[in-house]
């Protein structure tokens, strides 16, 4: 059976494997991605790959990289986009993530959403 081709990569995708080619000619080091694979513990196929574009950098993937170049992976990321990331200062839990919407001006949270909306969330009705 044929493999299906994997999808084309995303911009922000696209961000990290350019800065992370541009970290690595920084440090003079090439980008095969042999000296960065020996880092951050992968095999040099799985890194090679994504430096040449076939596929993304994984969350995981990029907080090692961001060590190897002694960065936290959130200035790593900033850098790599070029602008700070959206405040997320409110998420506590993950259930908090999911009942927060980011907007340009700021972060509003569901409840503020709801009592927009006319209700309230200690007023729904709990399942028993």
């Amino acid at each position: 059976m044929a493999r299906t081709p994997a999808p084309p990569l995303g911009r922000f995708s696209r961000q990290i494997i350019g800065h992370t080619l541009d970290r690595l000619s920084e440090a003079g080091r090439d980008a095969s991605g042999r000296w960065l694979a020996s880092q951050i513990d992968m095999s040099h196929t799985y890194v090679a790959k994504r430096l040449r574009f076939e596929l993304p950098f994984t969350t995981t993937d990029v907080e090692r990289i961001a060590a190897a170049f002694d960065m936290s992976a959130a200035a790593y990321v900033d850098a790599a986009v070029g602008e700070a990331t959206p405040p997320m200062a409110n998420v506590t839990r993950l259930e908090d993530h999911a009942a927060v919407t980011i907007h340009t001006e700021g972060v509003r949270s569901a409840d503020k959403l709801a009592a927009k909306k006319g209700r309230r969330k200690a007023d729904e009705p709990h399942a028993e």
